[in-house]
């Protein structure tokens, strides 16, 4: 009888094993992680000229 049991306790890791990989590539696929995780400005993209300053202190 505790043969028996060893090897249902085996059989059921091994299920929930791959039920939980099963349910972890579902959720990659649904959620892909970014590579890059701050902000950076596009290399083509340059908004304003290096050393002139946004606002005008003049005013």
């Amino acid at each position: 009888m505790t043969v028996k049991l060893k090897e249902q306790n085996e059989l059921n890791q091994k299920l929930v094993y791959q039920s939980l990989q099963f349910v972890n590539m579902n959720l990659s696929m649904l959620q892909p992680q970014s590579d890059q995780t701050n902000y950076s400005r596009p290399a083509g993209n340059k908004g304003q000229a290096a050393g002139k300053p946004m606002f005008d202190s003049k005013a």
